[in-house]
């Protein structure tokens, strides 16, 4: 018994044409844009401009550090390949619109990068109302590559874990000196 596979089929073959193209555009970034001004607009109302800015920065780094280390160290070195292509997998997934990502699956840069903005914004904003949006935000971007056969669970446990991992570490490092 393959735990790892039988979760992304079942999260895979559950789906049905009619959430397909929901789907598709909640796993694009840009959907994302308006959510991310929202933020941006948050903090730069709250806060001092100078510690606005510094946040911000902060965030920016954070998602830098999971994204490079994931895309220029961990994926080339592990060389997982996505569901999609995997010959153990073929006929079992269900291909939605065509999707065909490219690259390797192991870990999630999507699991990473919104658990890893999603954590350092929730340890310096403290508010419930911001964490259940970037909760949300984080885990439907992980479902949705799921859905997609994109990424094995464990890719996505590994991404949010890494994700976590670098927002606490950051967070750790300027909050005596630059969070209000």
């Amino acid at each position: 018994m393959n735990i790892d596979r039988d979760i992304l089929l079942f999260f895979n073959n559950g789906g049905s044409e009619a959430l397909d193209p929901v789907i598709m555009l909640l796993t694009t970034s840009w959907v994302w844009i308006p959510l991310y001004l929202v933020l941006i607009l948050y903090i730069l109302r709250r806060y001092p401009r100078r510690a606005a800015f510094t946040i911000i920065a902060f965030a920016i780094v954070c998602v830098l550090c999971t994204a490079g280390v994931n895309e220029l160290l961990v994926k080339p070195l592990v060389a997982r390949p996505r569901p999609l292509f995997s010959a153990d997998l073929q006929g079992l997934l269900r291909l939605v619109d065509g999707f065909r990502p490219s690259g390797y699956s192991f870990f999630s840069s999507h699991a990473a990068n919104t658990s890893t903005l999603a954590v350092f914004l929730i340890l310096v904003l403290r508010r419930w109302w911001i964490m259940v949006i970037l909760v949300a935000y984080s885990l439907i971007n992980c479902y949705t590559r799921l859905y997609l056969g994109a990424h094995y669970p464990s890719d996505i446990l590994i991404g949010l874990s890494a994700g976590i991992f670098v927002a606490v570490n950051v967070y750790s490092f300027g909050k005596k000196k630059y969070f209000p």
